[in-house]
């Protein structure tokens, strides 16, 4: 968890991020407790749905994103993304599974604002 509340990725106050992870598992804890000791706002969705997830990131202006790999599968290639303004997004945290290189690199393509960040190994807490 330091190295997600460390320069580059300390969040402050000012900062909104969206957790669509699971809390029981120690990637989705630790994520949501470096958003609460940072003061960030948590953007929280009740399970994936498409639209859903596009108007609350449009909605809330979420910087940061906390995801498993599929969505951002989805983000980079699911046309229903280009109805919905995502240009808020900097941050994205993806754990649990390797994601694709090349989701990876079509992702840096389509929003400007993106950094990728791959965490690995989450399931031993090396967050």
């Amino acid at each position: 968890m330091t190295g997600a509340m460390s320069p580059p990725f300390a969040r402050t106050e000012d900062d909104k991020e969206m957790l669509v992870v699971p809390f029981y598992h120690c990637y989705g804890f630790g994520m949501m407790m470096t958003a609460l000791l940072s003061g960030a706002t948590s953007v929280l969705l009740p399970r994936f749905k498409p639209e859903l997830f596009c108007s609350a990131i449009q909605e809330h202006k979420v910087r940061w994103l906390t995801v498993a790999p599929l969505i951002l599968t989805f983000l980079a290639r699911s046309p229903t993304c280009q109805n919905y303004d995502l240009s808020s997004l900097q941050v994205l945290f993806s754990g649990s599974a390797p994601a694709p290189k090349n989701v990876c690199e079509e992702l840096i393509r389509k929003y400007e604002n993106i950094k990728h960040v791959q965490q690995e190994k989450t399931r031993e807490g090396a967050l």
